[in-house]
């Protein structure tokens, strides 16, 4: 069995990179998973079965520095190891959760999720896409803006107004992209960027946080903030997105692995472009 005995500290974004670490181990292995009980509400569960749990205090732990020290085989010949002798895996909360994405990479995490969303006539569920529209297809954008906590968070992640017209500009360099066509989802309507982008003709979208996941998902191209939020749901929908160079080329100088992998669009399963 592999699974966690505490779950991620954070949001759903967070979270959604330690159950994918647990069951893209649990796969690789062929041995079955234990998740804490997703609420109701959630808009993103597993496809596979799984028990619902944390597991006991006997489990052998792969620790974070283990893991980051540790290439994908060795992650898995360690766990087999451990399995082999009886015990079970428990994943670790991670300090840097996005950097678990990369260490056990093998299975289209779109593959692994299923996502609905709890709405009056009942659950909704939606396909997810196996591949990214073609470029010529691209016709709806999102554009997700975080505020509220990220401001006592850290300063520079509350993206500006710049940031989302210089991107949008970019990509309409390339694609046949109408006002119109543009939605913001944010947590902060009344921040100075959302206002912002309102006064140029972008309609605020924002609902409920369902919901939201569930539009961002289905955009053909998402605008983001440094939001691991944002980065699932385009993972799971189109698989373009855009990401804030400077906050990628700072926590890159920091020695993170996966914003390293982003600024060189070569994450795996999706297709990133910074500016």
């Amino acid at each position: 069995m592999i699974g966690m005995k505490q779950r991620q500290h954070g949001r759903l974004g967070n979270y959604l990179f330690q159950v994918n670490f647990v069951m893209q181990l649990a796969l690789a292995t062929g041995t079955d998973f234990m998740l804490p009980a997703f609420k109701r509400d959630t808009t993103i569960r597993p496809k596979q079965r799984f028990s619902s749990g944390f597991l006991s205090a006997e489990a052998a732990c792969l620790t974070e520095e283990f893991l980051m020290e540790s290439d994908t085989d060795e992650i898995l010949r360690e766990t087999r190891r451990h399995l082999d002798l009886g015990k079970s895996i428990e994943v670790p909360v991670w300090s840097n959760p996005s950097e678990s994405y990369l260490k056990v990479a093998l299975r289209d995490p779109s593959e692994l999720f299923r996502v609905g969303s709890s709405l009056a006539g009942g659950v909704l569920s939606k396909r997810l896409r196996a591949a990214s529209p073609k470029k010529s297809e691209i016709q709806t954008v999102a554009m997700h803006f975080r505020g509220t906590d990220y401001h006592s968070w850290d300063a520079t992640a509350v993206m500006p107004a710049s940031y989302y017209m210089d991107a949008l500009e970019m990509a309409r360099e390339k694609f046949q992209i109408p006002i119109q066509s543009v939605a913001l989802f944010t947590d902060d309507p009344e921040s100075e960027t959302a206002r912002a982008l309102s006064s140029l003709g972008i309609k605020i979208n924002s609902r409920n946080f369902n919901r939201d996941f569930m539009s961002i998902m289905n955009s053909d191209l998402v605008i983001a903030s440094p939001s691991t939020f944002s980065f699932w749901a385009a993972l799971l929908g189109s698989k373009n997105i855009i990401f804030p160079m400077l906050w990628a080329e700072r926590k890159a100088a920091a020695g993170s692995d996966f914003w390293t992998n982003a600024l060189g669009n070569s994450l795996p399963f999706i297709d990133i472009t910074c500016t």
